[in-house]
Order: C-alpha cells, then structure tokens, then sequence
C-alpha cells in the first residue's frame, strides 16, 4: 500500500516491527501463575494430597511386608544425626527467602509446630 501512493524516484523498503514492553509481560506471567498457584495449592488440594499419600503409605506398607521386606524406623540418635546434617540445607534455605523479603526461620518453626501437632492426630 505505501509502495503505492510512492511518488518518489526512491524505493520504499516496509518493514513492521513489534515492540514489548518485558517487564510488563513478567508482571502478567507472575500474576497469573499466582492465581493459578492460588486457586490449585489450598488447603482444599493440601488435603487431597495428604489423604492420596495416606493411602499410599497403606498400600505400600502392606505390599512390602507381604514380600517379606523389613521395615525399619530410625533410633531417635540417628534422627538427631539427620536433622544436625540438614542444618545446612535450612539455612541456605533461609538465605534465600530472606533475599525476597520473608522470615525463613519462622516459616520453618511454623511448619515444625504443625507437624509435631499432627503428627499425634
């Protein structure tokens, strides 16, 4: 079309071109892999998969003394040996979300206070 209404001697050379804004775009994404995250990892799915793991832990324990397998549980020493061992692990751990503005110590106390409450449930 513009070729067209040319009424130089020179040549015309169209070229489209499409510009966008990035950080926009990442601002989009990360809202809508939020509201994803929201509306699939609540409480309602936590539940779901506790229970298919529930079940699971069943079904496997069951299959496994069925074969004759042992199932073994740690002493309480090598579970202090683990949880000494993984210290590192937590603490990078609490770098990290620290880096993006959360309390990484509290989160892990938080979540050892749920277990040791449902772990007796």
């Amino acid at each position: 079309r513009v070729a067209a209404v040319n009424k130089s001697a020179k040549r015309i050379f169209p070229h489209l071109t499409c510009a966008t804004d990035t950080t926009n775009v990442e601002k989009v994404f990360e809202a809508c892999k939020k509201a994803i995250l929201d509306k699939n990892c609540g409480q309602e799915f936590a539940k779901l998969a506790g229970n298919m793991w529930d079940t699971e832990a069943i079904r496997v324990h069951d299959m496994v003394k069925k074969r004759g397998n042992t199932i073994g549980v740690i002493s309480e020493e090598e579970k202090t040996k683990w949880i000494k061992a993984t210290e590192p692990v937590h603490t990078a751990w609490i770098e990290q979300v620290k880096a993006k503005g959360l309390d990484g110590a509290k989160l892990i106390q938080a979540a050892k206070v749920l277990v040791a409450k449902y772990e007796k449930a």
